[in-house]
């Protein structure tokens, strides 16, 4: 197949190729999880469930070459997919904890500064009367 896909004088040279191209793709366990790992969760599951339609080769070995290795590493690729998902939903949960704790230390802020300033309105206004007081007790000498 090598030796005809390199013949320039074969009249299938171009099919050999593409042939002998598809070969360590069809049979890449690398490969086969790596597409299992980024393809949508429907697609996923349908692959899950045996369905492997979208499998495109030029040649239906290929293709078969292709499906049986991506049947063996739909467990690994599951496993994988299922502890991305755990880890992005524990990020979500971490982020939203975050966000939450700074609203609440917002609100604590808010509440002492507001309290704070209650604090320094009611000193003013009591040295006010107090000066009032001070100032009618000199009056009234």
């Amino acid at each position: 197949m090598r030796q005809y896909g390199g013949d320039h004088n074969a009249k299938e040279q171009q099919k050999a190729q593409t042939l002998l191209a598809e070969i360590p793709v069809a049979q890449s366990d690398a490969d086969a999880l790596r597409t299992l790992l980024v393809i949508d969760d429907p697609s996923f599951d349908s692959f899950s469930k045996g369905d492997f339609s979208t499998v495109v080769f030029s040649h239906p070995a290929l293709v078969a070459t292709r499906i049986a290795t991506l049947k063996k590493n739909l467990a690994e690729a599951s496993r994988r997919r299922e502890e991305e998902r755990k880890g992005v939903e524990a990020e979500r949960i971490a982020e939203e904890r975050r966000i939450d704790a700074e609203k609440k230390a917002a609100k604590q802020r808010a509440a002492k500064q507001e309290a704070e300033q209650r604090r320094e309105l009611a000193v003013g206004q009591a040295k006010q009367e107090g000066e009032k007081t001070a100032s009618y007790d000199v009056l009234k000498k």
